[in-house]
């Protein structure tokens, strides 16, 4: 299948400054040889136009396939040919979770630093196996090129109070249940393990660090905290 691929490898994010352990990540990433391979760095005022602008790029290069690859993903050598595997088998979209920043009390049941996925009723979970999901993250997927065209435009939308510019939900939880409605779920593969970059790296031991301090007190949440909002 990949005799004739092209790929963009779309980084959406538009400052001058990245993660060096990200950069050298992506720099070692193995491929298939006779892939086709172009990187993007998308440019825009928040992610959802980021990503839009990744997809226009994919969709004027005439690239087959796009990889959504964020700048602060530190990924191993294999990354891409794992992900790939589940392509040639006909898992498309397929992605992976990375531990969240810090810990979300309005989702029951979470714990800091959590890889989450969410079910029809908001509930979020890690999934122990290879599945299609609901609602899920966008942090690095591959998707067809060709799956946009069959979406309706915004593709990728926030949810925000207009009055104070809170964000309300994310785009990752509008895109993955609009891809659910189209009837092409997104996969995920638990087994594929990004690490997740902040002030260290974040891998999916974090999130059993502070069981002995669970449940964690809750605190009143702010205007500025996102909860998931189950959409019809």
């Amino acid at each position: 299948m990949d005799k004739s691929v092209k790929l963009l490898c779309v980084i959406p994010w538009n400052s001058p400054f990245l993660w060096a352990k990200s950069v050298s990540g992506f720099l070692n990433l193995l491929f298939p040889p006779t892939m086709s391979i172009g990187w993007y760095l998308a440019s825009g005022w928040c992610s959802a136009r980021r990503k839009t602008v990744g997809v226009e790029m994919a969709i004027q290069s005439e690239a087959d396939f796009i990889w959504f690859l964020d700048a602060d993903q530190v990924v191993e050598q294999e990354t891409f040919l794992k992900l790939w595997d589940h392509v040639i088998a006909g898992r498309n979209p397929i992605g992976t979770m990375q531990p969240c920043r810090g810990y979300f009390p309005q989702f029951e049941g979470s714990k800091p630093f959590q890889p989450m996925c969410w079910d029809e009723h908001g509930k979020p979970f890690t999934p122990e196996k290879l599945q299609t999901v609901m609602y899920g993250s966008l942090n690095c997927f591959i998707i067809a090129t060709d799956t946009f065209k069959r979406l309706e435009r915004p593709w990728f939308q926030e949810r925000f109070d207009e009055t104070t510019m809170a964000r309300q939900s994310s785009l990752d939880q509008h895109f993955t249940k609009k891809l659910w409605d189209a009837g092409m779920p997104l996969w995920v593969d638990p087994s594929i393990r990004p690490k997740h970059m902040d002030a260290m790296e974040l891998d999916w031991s974090f999130q059993n660090r502070f069981d002995d301090l669970m449940p964690c007190k809750k605190q009143p949440l702010s205007s500025d905290s996102v909860k998931l909002e189950v959409l019809s």
